[in-house]
């Protein structure tokens, strides 16, 4: 396979993807994120594949941090490039028994998890965006729109949302300082955000179709909002996060009825909605990164 030579491009994935511990320059971060809307997409799709398997743990894990923000804010089209996030060393890394925090061959295994799975269902579901939303304009396919598409949705979401707070607590746990792990775990809770604040809106639509009041206790949201509270109690407390990323507090899961047209449209369910019918409103809006600063450099 041939590819156009993008001397601009090669020196940004270079310097993104290298064995320096410091953070990628901003400036390159943006560059990459602009040609995911291009054919340059291949290109930078198959320099991560190659990093993942041939680099070192450094490379590794800059190259997961460079991915995961691909994944976030620039086009979708790289879940179709990229078909798994597995790495040559994984192997070895599972043989670990005792493993060292203070390896990055142990943040790289851990991290990949919630990423794997996080890719999985984007390969799945792919009308979501990579930060869990619609896109604007765009209403859920009409395949998708009966509740048992709805709860196998759910049900995933959950399952990564599940990874995904395994890992960052275990973050917060070792009380590890590093730009670089700080880096991925931030990225790491803006995710689990979006997660939640789409399991809210799916399973208000669930309640919908299925004519079912809305429950709060169903798909697990009472015990995801405890875990998104201690989240950002851990956040508050670690000095150079709380510099980093600002986390609104999570309101209690509403019960009152929905009134955005949006979701109404987003849903396709302008004609089954009814006045009695009581819908809790997402409390959430991740489309724009309300939830939190994400600062890169």
């Amino acid at each position: 396979m041939e590819f156009s030579f993008n001397i601009k491009l090669n020196i940004a994935l270079s310097e993104t993807m290298n064995m320096d511990i410091s953070l990628a320059n901003q400036k390159y971060i943006h560059y990459i994120v602009k040609h995911t809307f291009n054919k340059d997409l291949r290109i930078i799709s198959v320099r991560i594949k190659n990093k993942l398997q041939y680099g070192c743990y450094t490379e590794i894990l800059k190259t997961l941090i460079l991915y995961h923000i691909l994944s976030r804010e620039g086009s979708s089209n790289i879940f179709t490039q990229i078909a798994d996030l597995n790495t040559r060393p994984i192997k070895k890394i599972k043989d670990i028994t005792d493993f060292d925090t203070s390896k990055y061959s142990y943040w790289v295994f851990h991290y990949l998890l919630p990423l794997q799975k996080s890719l999985s269902f984007h390969r799945k579901y792919p009308f979501f965006t990579g930060k869990f939303t619609l896109p604007n304009g765009i209403t859920l396919p009409s395949s998708q729109q009966n509740t048992y598409s709805i709860s196998a949705i759910l049900e995933d979401l959950v399952n990564i949302f599940h990874s995904y707070k395994s890992f960052i607590l275990d973050f917060f746990s070792k009380k590890t300082s590093n730009m670089l792990l700080h880096q991925m775990v931030l990225l790491s809770i803006k995710e689990i955000f979006a997660i939640y604040s789409l399991v809210i809106e799916l399973a208000n639509y669930h309640s919908l179709l299925s004519h079912i009041p809305f429950e709060p206790s169903s798909y697990q949201m009472s015990g995801m909002k405890s875990s998104l509270d201690l989240i950002t109690s851990c956040s508050s407390q670690d000095n150079r996060l709380a510099s980093l990323i600002h986390l609104n507090a999570i309101d209690p899961i509403p019960i009152n009825p929905i009134t955005n047209k949006s979701f109404f449209k987003r849903y396709g369910i302008e004609n089954i909605i009814s006045n009695d019918q009581p819908i809790a409103e997402p409390p959430l809006d991740t489309s724009n990164d309300t939830v939190g600063c994400l600062i890169l450099e």
